[in-house]
């Protein structure tokens, strides 16, 4: 099965000059999954959250933070 990973607009509009698109795929990429509901994931680096929505052949970016320590 092949997902397609996508911005949504609050992503756009609210995170993405503080997270970079890239930081976040490799997020995605490399961390473990974590299913937090039904068809919503949250994925974490020692320096990024991410949460995602499932939406069919979709994953849609909601959410990403730097963590900061």
């Amino acid at each position: 099965m092949k997902l397609n990973v996508v911005k949504s607009k609050h992503y756009i509009r609210n995170h993405e000059r503080y997270v970079p698109w890239a930081a976040v795929l490799r997020v995605i990429f490399t961390a473990k999954k974590k299913r937090k509901g039904r068809d919503i994931f949250e994925y974490k680096s020692k320096s990024f959250y991410v949460l995602c929505k499932r939406e069919g052949d979709t994953l849609k970016v909601i959410n990403a933070k730097r963590i900061r320590k």
